[in-house]
């Protein structure tokens, strides 16, 4: 009897709490890049504290994570910002 195996996509192995995690991330980068290409000081502090608030709903999905290697693989740091 032959077994047929049916190939999932990366999204599909995901767990649900990996793919917020990984949409989490992808707008935290978007908000970066839009970062580096605004001036005005009042829109760059909104986009930092979306950030701040993206990354701790982040951390709540996985509190056993605190050694913020997350933040700093992205370049989290205020002076890698721009």
């Amino acid at each position: 009897m032959r077994r047929t195996v049916r190939k999932l996509s990366h999204e599909q192995m995901q767990s649900p709490m990996c793919k917020n995690s990984t949409e989490i991330d992808s707008n935290i980068e978007r908000l970066r890049a839009l970062g580096r290409r605004i001036l005005d000081q009042q829109v760059l502090s909104a986009i930092e504290m979306q950030i701040a608030e993206l990354e701790a709903q982040k951390a709540a999905l996985d509190p056993g994570r605190t050694d913020g290697a997350d933040a700093v693989a992205h370049g989290a740091t205020a002076g890698n910002r721009r």
